[in-house]
């Protein structure tokens, strides 16, 4: 309590003095450094004078007239003491609420004493009916106070503190006294790493738990866990209390235990009331190790992609699994890559389309061994090239006309069908024309480039686009036709699989048209990436009865397809080349059927390996 001009004016007025005595003192104790002793003294003065007032929160430091003293701490808010909280069965000590305080550092408060049935007890006194609460002693401390502070707080009325206990008017009443125990039962350990564990088990009333690690499958007593101390009484090294918020199913999570191989973990919860539960322990704990060798990986591959399945988690060995990692080979085991955390169904992309003996190792880790040697056997896997399927075609001069999809032609070298998701088709379709610019193509295919060629009784319309199969693949492609049984029109579809199917097509030429010769030269193109397929597209007008076009030197025939009507004709072809390195020139497709009163077009286009 701090006594300003305002409260000491009623005490001089009582006895007698005057203002001039507050000012005498002011001066007085301004000249003075602040002692202690002078503060006691003062108290002890003004209460021989008989005032006692407010003194009963002595604090003993005074503001006069706004003079503060050196060391001053202003108490802001008292401390007290809850009454409600004053019932049979609580600890004293809960009824304790902290005061506020300002001071130019933290202050602390301490708890020194209380007072009941006038005599001091500890803050663990149990009260019980019939008490009579006198009072709590706390003593503040700060950096830079000169001496201990000490503050007292009443229960009601209570103004002497020399009392008896006559002086003393609180009573605590009759209460609810918790006299039951937590119990804990399903004790269980789960073992992190090599210095800490978990311990699960389950509690029906909350409170703090209290555990140790011993060497022994003896469990200490409840006050021995709770002091940290082993069975003989002796102080552990690892030991710790956790706050109880919620009873059911507990974890004391990351408990340190040091090398705990052989050791015990015991656990004991104690209520707000003090009460102590039974004592669950789990043992002998095991060190952990890393994980065993996982089984080897099943992979499959594409032109340039891994697929990655994981064999089964291995035994764990002590420490929960957190993660698993590829690693591989491209000369048989020689080096190997940067280990690379993993899903099992993930891919390893990157690869060279072609290559061979491609080795694979998975591992699995825990918070053991971040960086153990457990790898699994190698699994090895060749890389897929670009695979020519075979073809498709079909001719019609109505509207449109079907190429049916479900049998593939492999008259020209093809692996063969059936086509499965993934699988690339481009196509060269359309009709030869007299002056008529028309709109070759397929339905729902999309059109890399559509070619018009002029040369006035046998026009190219040239159309090139292409389609990657979905989950259930196409059983037909709807083509555009001449409608018109004068004008020969017909396609053809030439067919890969492990063609990129986001971007099949890297790059393309630039698309040539030609007339007076049936002699299409398709334009130069360079691939860069490694395993690409160039493939040449071709279309040139003929007689009733085309003649079937060469594929250009270097090129393999993929596919051809003519088709004649009563008044002109057409003839489509698809090549590839194996690439390498450098540009790619085709040599100009060849015929016995050449007149000038022909035209063509033509492209090439890159397919991406996937």
């Amino acid at each position: 309590m701090i006594a300003s001009p305002s409260q000491l004016a009623p005490l001089l007025a009582a006895l007698g003095l005057t203002a001039q005595f507050n000012d005498n003192l002011k001066g007085f104790l301004g000249q003075l450094n602040y002692l202690q002793a002078l503060n006691d003294a003062l108290y002890v003065y003004l209460e021989s004078l008989g005032y006692q007032g407010d003194l009963n929160t002595k604090i003993k430091l005074w503001e006069i007239d706004g003079y503060p003293l050196t060391g001053g701490v202003v108490v802001v808010t008292p401390p007290t003491l809850d009454v409600t909280k004053l019932v049979t069965g609580n600890q004293i000590q809960t009824a304790f609420v902290a005061g506020s305080y300002t001071y130019s550092s933290a202050v602390t408060e301490t708890v020194l004493e209380y007072k009941v049935n006038g005599a001091v007890v500890a803050g663990s006194y149990v009260l019980a009916t019939g008490d009579l609460v006198g009072s709590a002693k706390v003593r503040l401390t700060a950096t830079g106070l000169t001496n201990p502070q000490d503050i007292f707080t009443e229960v009601y009325g209570i103004t002497d503190f020399n009392y008896t206990t006559a002086d003393l008017s609180y009573t605590v009443p009759a209460g609810v006294v918790d006299t039951t125990a937590p119990i804990l039962s399903s004790p269980a350990v789960t073992v992190v790493d090599a210095t800490h564990v978990n311990f699960a088990f389950s509690t029906d009333e909350v409170g703090t738990a209290y555990w140790v690690k011993t060497a022994s499958a003896t469990s200490p007593t409840a006050q021995q866990i709770i002091d940290g101390k082993d069975e003989a009484g002796v102080a552990v090294t690892y030991f710790g209390p956790q706050s109880i918020v919620a009873t059911g199913a507990q974890t004391l999570s990351n408990i340190v235990v040091g090398n705990g191989s052989g050791a015990y973990i015991h656990v004991v919860v104690e209520d707000a009331s003090g009460n102590r539960s039974n004592i669950v322990k789990d043992g002998p704990l095991t060190t952990a190790t890393a994980p065993s060798q996982m089984s080897a990986p099943t992979l499959a591959s594409t032109a340039t992609r891994i697929t990655i399945t994981l064999a089964a988690d291995p035994a764990a060995n002590g420490s929960p699994i957190t993660d698993r990692q590829y690693r591989y080979s491209t000369d048989a085991g020689g080096s190997w890559s940067s280990p690379v955390v993993l899903t099992s169904g993930d891919v390893l992309p990157g690869m060279t389309p072609g290559a061979t003996g491609i080795l694979v190792q998975t591992r699995a880790r825990n918070a053991v061994d971040s960086n153990p040697n457990n790898w699994s056997s190698s699994t090895s896997i060749d890389m897929k090239n670009i695979t020519f399927l075979g073809f498709t075609a079909n001719s019609g001069t109505g509207a449109t006309y079907d190429i049916d999809l479900t049998t593939i032609d492999t008259s020209t070298g093809g692996a063969g069908g059936p086509l499965v998701e993934g699988d690339f088709g481009i196509s060269a379709t359309g009709w030869s024309v007299s002056n008529a610019n028309g709109d070759p193509g397929i339905s729902g295919w999309t059109e890399e480039d559509d070619l018009y060629g002029d040369d006035e009784t046998r026009d190219i319309n040239f159309s090139a686009s292409w389609k990657v199969m979905g989950s259930t693949p196409d059983s037909v492609a709807t083509v555009t036709a001449s409608n018109n049984a004068a004008n020969g029109a017909c396609g053809v579809i030439a067919w890969y699989r492990y063609v990129d199917p986001i971007t099949p097509i890297s790059t393309k030429g630039t698309a040539v048209i030609g007339k007076d010769t049936a002699s299409a030269d398709a334009p130069t193109v360079t691939p860069t990436l490694a395993g690409s397929l160039p493939v040449v597209v071709v279309g040139a007008t003929g007689d009733t009865t085309p003649a079937d076009l060469v594929a250009p030197s270097g090129f393999t025939l993929a596919g051809r397809r003519n088709a004649g009507g009563t008044t002109r004709g057409v003839r489509f072809l698809i090549a590839h080349q194996t690439w390498t390195s450098g540009a790619v020139d085709p040599a100009a497709v060849t015929s016995s059927e050449n007149a000038t009163s022909d035209s063509w077009a033509a492209n090439v286009y890159v397919l991406k390996p996937y």
